[in-house]
């Protein structure tokens, strides 16, 4: 069955006789083509599951779990072929605005970025983000959120606060000047308690709330 040019992948469904096992091994040997098995047996008896582990035959123990290993297999194969027929992307050339952007992040001393600092490096690449503002102050704030046009989102923008939602200081949907104040100053109180909970953290390095559009354009 397995040189049956038709064949694609050797799927075999059994509880894995040894001597089961050991063909199944034998057969995948002596081809290029995949054969995977899915155990019906008990997982504690008998040493064929360990020779097919041991040989490196994809095991599956569930039929839904299979399928999808299946599909994954074909997915990747399909986009491999793309690929080496139409090349692999490369990248584009370091002109002077991105050393500048690579110099500027670099030069800050710190191993993480700010959202916004890391959205400015990724612009020199031309990758767009939402219109957002950064701002330091209530008023500010209800200012840049005028511009960009309601509903807005507001949140922190701290290199020291990588985890935006864990720390509290996300407010989506804001719809209106009042709404904007309010979750300024929820924001930055939530700020100030994690990093205080952190070790060798007194404050909101570079302080700030980016105020975003909350659509991308």
């Amino acid at each position: 069955m397995i040189n049956d040019p038709r064949m694609g992948t050797l799927v075999v469904a059994s509880a894995g006789a040894d001597t089961q096992a050991r063909q199944v091994i034998s057969q995948r040997d002596q081809t290029g083509k995949g054969v995977v098995f899915l155990w019906t047996g008990s997982r504690d008896t008998g040493a064929g599951l360990a020779q097919l582990k041991g040989a490196r035959v994809p095991i599956f123990y569930t039929p839904d779990k299979l399928a999808r290993g299946l599909q994954s297999r074909l997915v990747y194969h399909a986009w491999r072929e793309r690929r080496l027929a139409d090349g692999f992307a490369t990248a584009p050339p370091r002109t002077a605005p991105r050393e500048q952007a690579i110099t500027k992040a670099l030069g800050l001393g710190r191993p993480t970025l700010s959202e916004f600092e890391s959205k400015e490096l990724l612009a020199a690449w031309g990758v767009t983000s939402a219109h957002g503002r950064r701002v330091n102050s209530a008023e500010a704030d209800v200012a840049a959120a005028e511009e960009l046009g309601f509903p807005v989102a507001l949140k922190v923008d701290s290199p020291d606060i990588l985890h935006k939602t864990e720390a509290d200081v996300v407010r989506l949907n804001l719809g209106d000047a009042a709404q904007v104040r309010t979750a300024y100053a929820e924001i930055l109180a939530s700020a100030k308690a994690y990093l205080s909970a952190l070790p060798h953290r007194g404050g909101i390095k570079g302080e700030g709330v980016d105020a975003a559009n909350a659509i991308a354009p």
